[in-house]
């Protein structure tokens, strides 16, 4: 069991803090820049609230879990001896000016009242020495069967690729949604479809699983799909995705 902090109280933090707990650590603290945001979170996990991030007590580790541009602030907060880690994708070890200092990076999209079985979330971890990476690997292997050590120029394109498969692609459905709409229909429409693509490359890769016009190289469907387009950016959009499927799969 280990004793736990967290700065921040947001999705992530919400998630973690909740995993942590179930899996018998013990959460200590709870800082926030929103104090009642801070009382929440405390009051789910059982922990204390600090007023200031200075007030942490010694624990076994603290978990920030604050947007990427306070951590290096955040971490000239904490006692050098104290062990700090953040959770982001996009930020370096280095970022963090503690003596003892890591990364606990859940990759997984979070929405605070959405369950998400952590089991199944890749925990990707980083430490400056081996008995620390040794005690977050405990930690992440307490919640996730899926632990992985992996370095902060690995972690930086892990992220670029999960903006890519999650990000982008939930703004896909977005325009999809509008599309819809401008011609009365709902997304539910398309969920099945969604749904199925989503499991799909759960036994394909991405190129065996590629469907589609530009997938069968049909010019006749492209065009008439870019005719319907009225938005210039959506055209450009529509060409370029479906150019680099074509070439993905050698069409001429």
């Amino acid at each position: 069991m280990l004793n736990i902090s967290f700065i921040g109280s947001g999705n992530v933090a919400t998630h973690l803090a909740n995993a942590l707990k179930a899996a018998s650590h013990n959460i200590v603290e709870v800082w926030s820049r929103n104090p009642e945001h801070a009382k929440r979170l405390a009051r789910e996990v059982g922990a204390g609230t600090v007023e200031y991030i200075r007030e942490l007590r010694k624990v076994d580790v603290i978990i920030a879990a604050v947007s990427d541009d306070a951590l290096t602030a955040v971490s000239h907060l904490i006692e050098p001896a104290q062990l700090l880690v953040h959770t982001s994708g996009s930020v370096p070890l280095e970022a963090l000016s503690t003596g003892r200092r890591g990364v606990f990076y859940p990759l997984q999209t979070f929405t605070r009242d959405k369950a998400v079985d952590m089991r199944n979330v890749p925990v990707c971890i980083e430490a400056g020495d081996e008995l620390d990476e040794a005690l977050l690997r405990n930690a992440a292997e307490s919640i996730s069967d899926a632990v992985h050590v992996i370095s902060s120029e690995q972690r930086k394109h892990l992220h670029l690729a999960a903006v890519f498969a999650c990000n982008f692609s939930n703004h896909l459905y977005r325009i999809a949604e509008l599309i819809l709409q401008d011609q009365d229909m709902e997304l539910d429409l398309l969920k099945p479809l969604i749904l199925e693509t989503a499991l799909k490359v759960q036994d394909l890769s991405p190129r065996e699983a590629q469907t589609g016009p530009a997938r069968r190289g049909d010019t006749h469907v492209l065009n008439s799909h870019l005719h319907l387009l009225k938005d210039p950016e959506l055209r450009a959009m529509y060409g370029d995705f479906s150019e680099r499927i074509i070439k993905d799969h050698d069409h001429l």
